[in-house]
């Protein structure tokens, strides 16, 4: 015992090791702590994200159910009434399959004829004005088509059929709303006729399309051309693939001699808005130890492709109701 003190004791009896742990866990605790938090963060984004699915689909069904709603009410959701008015949801599938089929139908019985128009129509509202006539009303709405990033048009076109001749006897555009991020924009369009605005559409996609044609027709050339072209030599072949990128308006290209950047910008141009919105697709190919790589080359030709297909349909309609 006389060698040892009284420290020695003291540090080594089951008080002075709970000290030692008493110590130390603060730390702990606070690790702890921090580890409990970063849990309970994921959690919590894992409950919001796991809500907006649960919102999502409830929204889904309440539209499923409005449709199946609609379709089981009567055969076709068509009544010969003249004090009811329906309205009619069925699957999109556009103006187009209306504009393009309706005069060509094979049968000659107005009421299939409706029936028709019924199954192919996204939004339909018949209104039976008297046992000759039947007015249709139309709701259309164009969603936010990449061309117009700031704008999404709605508008109600009102056809008035004609029972006894088979025919579509007038049209006429009851209503049209427009929704705009750009507060100048919409003054100007509110001080403008909608017939002349969907009549500037009409010219606007007449004149895009032979611009989309040249543009996938320059870059599918174009993505053929690089797989035989280097950059670090300047020769005819890459002076006759400047001249073929020249041809494409508003671009901007930049070539180096291992990168090549190609941009194209086209513009889209309202005369009588005083407006005009840009729209843009860019794409890298570079060179690296003599490996050709490309990136967003595929992704040009697609979104090139997907344009075309909605200037195309939209272009196709809105000359469809300017020839009615």
């Amino acid at each position: 015992m006389s060698d040892l003190n009284f420290s020695d004791i003291v540090n080594s009896s089951p008080r002075s090791e709970s000290r030692k742990r008493v110590k130390t866990n603060p730390a702990n605790e606070i690790s702890q702590i921090i580890e409990l938090g970063d849990e309970k963060d994921q959690l919590m984004a894992k409950r919001k994200e796991l809500k907006r699915k649960i919102l999502i689909n409830k929204e889904q069904l309440k539209e499923l159910q409005g449709v199946k709603e609609n379709l089981t009410s009567s055969e076709y959701g068509i009544e010969d009434n003249e004090d009811e008015t329906e309205d009619i949801i069925v699957p999109h599938s556009g103006l187009l399959q209306l504009f393009m089929k309706y005069n060509t139908y094979p049968s000659h019985d107005m009421d299939s004829r409706l029936r028709y128009l019924h199954r192919v129509f996204p939004n339909l509202r018949l209104e039976v004005s008297s046992a000759f006539t039947k007015q249709v009303l139309v709701d259309v709405q164009i969603q936010r088509l990449n061309a117009f990033p700031r704008l999404v048009s709605k508008f109600k076109i009102r056809m008035i059929i004609d029972k006894k001749e088979e025919k579509l006897d007038e049209w006429s555009l009851v209503d049209h709303d427009f929704e705009i991020e750009d507060p100048q924009f919409v003054q100007k369009l509110n001080r403008k006729d909608p017939t002349k605005f969907l009549f500037g559409l009409h010219e606007y996609f007449e004149f895009y399309n032979e611009r989309f044609d040249t543009f996938h027709r320059i870059i599918t050339s174009f993505k053929d051309e690089l797989q035989l072209l280097g950059f670090d030599a300047v020769d005819s072949d890459q002076q006759e693939l400047k001249l073929l990128l020249h041809l494409i308006d508003e671009k901007s290209i930049t070539i180096t001699d291992s990168t090549l950047n190609l941009q194209i910008n086209w513009r889209i141009l309202f005369d009588d808005l005083d407006e005009t919105f840009y729209d843009s697709i860019s794409c890298n190919v570079t060179r690296k130890n003599e490996i050709f790589t490309h990136s967003g080359l595929d992704e040009t030709l697609q979104t090139l492709l997907n344009y075309k297909s909605n200037y195309e349909s939209l272009s196709i309609i809105v000359k469809s109701l300017f020839k009615l």
